[in-house]
C-alpha cells in the first residue's frame, strides 16, 4: 500500500528543508574552496620566501647562482599582436620555458613570472585572468600555456603552414631549407 500522499503544506515544508539542505552544503564547498585558495596562496608565498633564502643564503656565503656563472637574457615581452604567428608564441614560451629552467625556479612560479614578461593585449588578458581564475589555476603552468596559446595563437595557422610547406623549396642553401622547414613546422598546432 502507498504511503499517504503529502499536504500541500508538507511538501512546501520538505522543499524548505531541502533548500536549507543545499544552502548549507554550499557555504560549506565555498569555505572548502576558501581554503584551497587560501593554502594554495599559502603554498606559493612560502615558495617564494624559500627561494629569496636560498639566493640570499648562497650571495651571503660566497656561494655562486646562476647569474655570477652566466649573463641571462630576460626573455622578450610577448605582446599578443595579431600580426605574431604561432612561431613567434611557441619561440616565446619555450625562451620562456628554458630561462626558467636555468633559474632553477618551480614550476609554480612560472605563470606569475610569465605575466611580468607580456605587453600589450596580453598584458590586458593576464590581469583579467589574475582577478578571474582560483589560485591553484594561476600557478598551473600547463594551463597558462593552454589559455595563452588558446586565445593568442593564430586560428587558420594550420592552414597557412600547409599552405607555405607545400610551397616551399630549395632556392639557397640545406641549412637555409632546413630553418625555413622548421620555422614553418612551429606553426603547426601540437
Amino acid at each position: 500500500m502507498d504511503p499517504d500522499p503529502l499536504t500541500p503544506e508538507q511538501q512546501v515544508q520538505q522543499m524548505h528543508q531541502a533548500i536549507a539542505q543545499a544552502q548549507t552544503e554550499a557555504a560549506a564547498a565555498r569555505v572548502r574552496v576558501e581554503d584551497s585558495e587560501d593554502t594554495q596562496q599559502q603554498k606559493y608565498e612560502q615558495l617564494v620566501a624559500e627561494k629569496k633564502a636560498e639566493f640570499a643564503a648562497s650571495r651571503s656565503s660566497g656561494g655562486r647562482s646562476l647569474f655570477d656563472n652566466a649573463k641571462l637574457l630576460q626573455p622578450k615581452r610577448f605582446s599578443g599582436d595579431k600580426r605574431q604567428t604561432r612561431e613567434t608564441l611557441h619561440t616565446w614560451l619555450f625562451t620562456f620555458e628554458e630561462f626558467m629552467n636555468l633559474q632553477n625556479l618551480p614550476k609554480e612560479l612560472w605563470s606569475r613570472m610569465a605575466g611580468q614578461h607580456l605587453e600589450g593585449a596580453a598584458q590586458l588578458w593576464y590581469e583579467t585572468r589574475s582577478k578571474e581564475l582560483p589560485v591553484a589555476d594561476l600557478l598551473n603552468w600547463d594551463r597558462f600555456v593552454s589559455d595563452i596559446n588558446g586565445l593568442f595563437a593564430p586560428i587558420n595557422s594550420n592552414d597557412k603552414a600547409r599552405d607555405m610547406l607545400r610551397t616551399l623549396s630549395q632556392k639557397g642553401s640545406v641549412q637555409n631549407y632546413c630553418a625555413n622547414f622548421n620555422a614553418i613546422r612551429l606553426q603547426f598546432a601540437n
